[in-house]
């Protein structure tokens, strides 16, 4: 969540809305969403589940107020994906615990680490959004 306010200390004038659950955090910034949501695996094991990281253009928080259906509205129009990455717990130990891409074999990123590449995909669709 220090990573979310931090976008205003960059520069972000928008103020982001964060809606949290169990096994989800949502982020909207404005015309654009960042979603982390954890998926279990049928075993229920860390090791079995995955880390589903997307940054979305579009509305995806539902909004803090309930607003009536009206004929003369539009259709919100659908959220779609600008940048999506599965993860993997992978680790020997506490010491060496690391979120690794699913598709690849080696590398991967602290809990920090990922969270600061979430939250710079964010800003960067936001400032794309702008443009």
């Amino acid at each position: 969540m220090r990573g979310v306010a931090a976008l205003r200390d960059g520069g972000i004038e928008e103020k982001p809305v964060t809606r949290q659950s169990p096994g989800r955090c949502i982020v909207q910034l404005g015309s654009v969403a960042l979603t982390v949501t954890w998926l279990n695996g049928t075993a229920g094991e860390v090791a079995d589940g995955e880390l589903l990281c997307i940054v979305w253009r579009g509305q995806v928080a539902p909004r803090g107020e309930h607003q009536f259906e009206r004929v003369s509205q539009a259709a919100p129009v659908a959220a779609t994906v600008v940048w999506e990455q599965v993860l993997l717990a992978a680790a020997t130990g506490a010491a060496d615990w690391t979120w690794q891409p699913k598709a690849a074999d080696t590398g991967g990123w602290t809990s920090a680490e990922l969270a600061a590449q979430c939250v710079e995909r964010l800003r960067d669709a936001f400032q794309n959004a702008a443009a």
